[in-house]
């Protein structure tokens, strides 16, 4: 949780900061995404271990396919949402 809340708080930040026009360097953005690239390193692996403790023995193979098949879909479909709203909403 304490991962997830720090995650949250710079996400917060940066995307306030992008907001208002207070992005000044490229550094912003590599402090950013190091914070979040860290954040995702940690959380990662216990979302895997949560599912190995939560699937029976037998459908842990699938389990773990499933949940990677939805982080990926996920990452598309949010790339793809962003892509239309920056373009239509004409940032």
């Amino acid at each position: 949780m304490g991962v997830q809340l720090v995650m949250f708080a710079s996400a917060l930040t940066f995307g306030l900061l992008l907001a208002n026009d207070k992005i000044d360097s490229i550094w912003h953005v590599y402090g950013y995404m190091l914070v979040s690239g860290v954040g995702y390193a940690i959380v990662q692996p216990t979302r895997q271990a949560l599912v190995a403790n939560v699937v029976p023995r037998e459908d842990l193979g699938n389990a773990l396919a499933l949940n990677a098949m939805g982080i990926t879909s996920m990452r598309l479909t949010g790339a793809a949402i962003s892509g239309v709203l920056i373009e239509t909403l004409d940032f």
